[in-house]
C-alpha cells in the first residue's frame, strides 16, 4: 500500500521549537551572566556552552591584564 496524506505517520511536534531563536540565545546569555559566580550551576546544554564561553573570555581578560 502506497503511503497518502491519510494514512501518513506525523513526526512528533517539538514543542520547545521556535521562529524566534534570538530570544532563547539571550536568554540563555541572560541565565549565564546571573549564574557565573556559582560554582556548579544548573544549566542546558546552551546556557553550558555560553558560560565556557564567558569563563574563558574572562581567563583570558585576566592574563591580558595582569600578565599571568
Amino acid at each position: 500500500m502506497r503511503p497518502t496524506l491519510s494514512n501518513r505517520v506525523m513526526a512528533p511536534v517539538n514543542m520547545n521549537w521556535t521562529t524566534r531563536p534570538q530570544d532563547q540565545i539571550d536568554a540563555a546569555k541572560a541565565r549565564v551572566r546571573d549564574t557565573l559566580h556559582e560554582s556548579n550551576p544548573k544549566l542546558t546544554t546552551l546556557e553550558k556552552a555560553f558560560r565556557a564561553s564567558a569563563l574563558r573570555q574572562k581567563a583570558r581578560h585576566q592574563v591580558r591584564q595582569y600578565g599571568l
